[in-house]
């Protein structure tokens, strides 16, 4: 009966505390019951680290479409409605009344309504593609005095050019490795913040359901050392211990009461974090984690993909891969730049807009241009051995990242049997402990120990279920944490 009586009366107590941390954050709001799987389903939903990513893969696939956008028919239309200008144009002329060479200051201007469109495209060999067509009225007038002049005329001119780069290798195919390189490493980046997401919201959550049990254990702990009090004093009204026993087992009583605000005050701070992170206002509503929190846990070790298949691996050998063009790109254009253009055009101009439509004057071009750098004061064999160390550096990096990865998955199996090993430890730690204290609270009251070895029983109770507690938030990270390297949704 006693037994039963005790746990009504602590079944009160958890009634009492949980009453007083709702109200703390708000009188008529109720609590929130949220597991895992809630709480990731809300984070991903509504949380601002997952809308960040979100955005970040938007802008990434932007990105993308924009530089590969590039490769495809680039169409462009301008117009100049109208382009004016004037001028004052002094020359010398003859005047036929003096017979001298006199200067003349000659208004001069024109008015020019112009359209043109342009159609440009990347050939996969490397060349640019160009076609134009410009259409324009003109008005021109030149004011000479006695010897006025006033043009209206029409221009279209059609032009095909092809430009091709010489000794530089292929910067359109290059382009468009780079543009793959980049989409696939924003998608990489993409999926490794959802992980990195995914385990920043279990371990908050694991947080809040370690505060919550941590304060459990700290109303059982006060609950206990309230009723070693009240045994204390009975017997010491009946002269069974002196009075400094009591003082010792009050004060003990006092830490305790300390030890249960500070528990408190630990919830509510990870309650506010977990808040963060699922987009929650933080004085709304009181979050209680729905958590199984048995004596037992069956913890399978999870199957770890191979190095070479981790995410990771791929990125930094994205990075070098990248670096690697921009290497060879940096050395072409670091050497004899030449390049060919080849260009045919037809260009009417006609005083009437009817008219345009008659032969036209047909222009044929061939450009052959070389940029040979003599002497540069050491800047082009600068530019060519940064290029070749910063790829050095980048193969280096890669290694060094994988070797990495690789280290830590190593140790992310190794926590997590250090972490089984101390829960089975902690689990049966936390037997022989209650059997410890029982024994110890009926020696005394029996008059056989004294209130210090009560104490210490207490103590060592608490601190068994705060290591059995952590050892099994340390097994659920350690899972999640190998989860993250799998990517399990």
């Amino acid at each position: 009966m006693n037994k039963v009586r005790s746990i009504y009366i602590v079944h009160i107590f958890h009634i009492i505390i949980i009453l007083g941390l709702m109200a703390s954050s708000a009188l008529a709001a109720d609590t929130l019951r949220l597991n895992l799987d809630d709480c990731l389903k809300l984070a991903f939903a509504q949380g601002a680290s997952a809308q960040i990513s979100h955005y970040d893969s938007l802008a990434a696939e932007a990105n993308y479409k924009a530089e590969f956008g590039r490769l495809l028919p680039q169409i462009a239309l301008s117009c100049d409605v109208p382009n004016w200008w004037k001028a004052i144009d002094e020359r010398i002329i003859f005047d036929p009344q003096t017979e001298r060479q006199i200067l003349s200051q000659i208004p001069i201007g024109e008015q020019r309504w112009q359209s043109s469109l342009s159609i440009g495209q990347r050939l996969p060999w490397g060349a640019q593609l160009n076609l134009s067509s410009r259409l324009y009225r003109r008005h021109y007038f030149w004011d000479q005095p006695g010897d006025e002049i006033r043009i209206d005329d029409y221009s279209l001119r059609n032009r095909s050019e092809i430009e091709h780069p010489l000794l530089a290798g292929n910067p359109v195919g290059r382009q468009r490795k780079l543009a793959v390189i980049g989409r696939q490493t924003a998608l990489i980046d993409a999926e490794l913040r959802r992980r990195e997401i995914r385990y920043r919201i279990t371990s908050t959550f694991f947080g809040l359901v370690s505060a919550w049990e941590e304060m459990w254990i700290a109303v059982q702990d006060l609950e206990s050392g309230r009723a070693s009090a009240d045994l204390a004093s009975r017997k010491l009204k009946a002269g069974l211990i002196p009075e400094v026993e009591l003082l010792q087992i009050q004060v003990d009583v006092a830490r305790r009461e300390a030890a249960l605000r500070s528990a408190e005050d630990a919830v509510k701070a990870a309650e506010d974090n977990l808040k963060i992170e699922l987009g929650l206002p933080l004085d709304e509503r009181v979050i209680g984690p729905t958590y199984s929190t048995d004596d037992t846990l069956i913890v399978l070790t999870p199957a770890v993909p191979p190095t070479e298949q981790r995410l990771e691996v791929l990125r930094a050998r994205l990075t070098s891969e990248r670096s690697e063009i921009n290497a060879r790109a940096a050395i072409w254009q670091a050497r004899i730049q030449a390049s060919l253009l080849l260009y045919y055009e037809t260009d009417a101009r006609r005083r009437t807009f009817d008219s345009l439509g008659m032969p036209a004057s047909r222009n044929l071009g061939v450009t052959l241009s070389f940029a040979l750098p003599v002497f540069g004061f050491g800047s082009t064999s600068g530019k060519v051995e940064a290029a070749r160390a910063e790829l050095r550096s980048a193969q280096i990096a890669e290694l060094q990242s994988n070797a990495q990865i690789a280290a830590g998955q190593r140790e992310a199996l190794r926590r997590l049997e250090r972490a089984k090993i101390r829960f089975q430890i902690a689990a049966s730690a936390l037997e022989l402990s209650i059997r410890s204290y029982d024994i110890t609270n009926s020696r005394f009251a029996s008059g056989l120990v004294s209130s210090r070895d009560l104490l210490d029983a207490q103590l060592d109770l608490t601190r068994t279920r705060k290591e059995l507690l952590a050892a099994r938030i340390e097994c659920e990270l350690a899972i999640a944490n190998i989860e993250k390297m799998q990517g399990e949704s």
